[in-house]
């Protein structure tokens, strides 16, 4: 819940404030929760619920149409929600407006804990695949934005 909620100085509990960026139009519809610590009944898992259910809503939990077939999906997924909003749309179903520095970068950590032999526990199958190829010099990394 931390990566997508902040409690502001008020007590309230709001999206972290990259979704408040989003929300400038929006009237606090992205950003408010509805949660504050002050409430008698307040409780820490209606909160992840309905944070889960909102993300869930907006499919802002999901990795990206665009990033199906990227073989980093598994390390950056996409990148932060706010960053893959599109005001064309109104929806988060698109890559990060930072992929050409997540990828890169995804790569670096990918090969760090493949070094450390912890890359099994953190990557798919396609992913996988993928490493065997680079680490054989057999094949690179795909990458959907080119």
């Amino acid at each position: 819940m931390g990566d997508v909620a902040v409690v502001e100085t008020t007590g309230e509990i709001c999206m972290d404030t990259d979704f408040g960026q989003i929300d400038r139009f929006l009237h606090g519809e992205e950003y408010l929760s509805g949660f504050h610590l002050n409430d008698p009944s307040f409780d820490w898992a209606d909160v992840e619920s309905a944070l889960a259910h909102r993300l869930e809503q907006v499919g802002a939990n999901r990795v990206p149409s665009e990033c199906q077939t990227c073989t980093m999906r598994s390390v950056c997924r996409g990148g932060h929600p706010a960053s893959r909003y599109h005001d064309a749309d109104g929806s988060f179903d698109h890559r990060s407006a930072h992929c050409g520095a997540l990828f890169p970068l995804s790569e670096l950590v990918v090969e760090h804990l493949v070094a450390k032999g912890l890359g099994d526990h953190l990557v798919d199958a396609d992913l996988k695949r993928n490493l065997t190829a680079m680490a054989t010099g057999t094949g690179v990394a795909d990458h959907p934005g080119g």
